[in-house]
């Protein structure tokens, strides 16, 4: 399990960012083709917007969620995450971040 220094410690490693960042971009473009029934579908669709337009903002906020979800797991198991479970991770955390202007 994580501490919550080592989480902390992972806010600068670069390449786990860089993964964060393009998941947020493979998601807001999954966003794009859902259906207009989707549960809280507008927002999603502002928040994929602005994740497109900035991705490195939009992951960086997302950074620290993705982050305190994988808590449980070491600091090496967390470096290790597949981009699937990365992409995962980001999906079950949209609704929290897309809540409408000014995502």
């Amino acid at each position: 399990m994580a501490t919550y220094l080592e989480l902390h410690e992972l806010h600068s490693d670069a390449d786990l960012r860089a993964r964060v960042e393009v998941a947020v971009v493979d998601v807001a473009d999954g966003i794009i083709d859902e259906i207009d029934t989707t549960p809280n579908h507008t927002n999603r669709l502002l928040w994929s917007k602005e994740a497109l337009y900035n991705a490195k903002l939009v992951a960086d906020r997302m950074y620290p969620a993705v982050l305190v979800s994988s808590k449980s797991k070491t600091v090496a198991e967390i470096q290790a995450l597949t981009d699937a479970n990365i992409r995962n991770k980001i999906g079950r955390l949209i609704d929290l971040f897309a809540t409408g202007p000014g995502v």
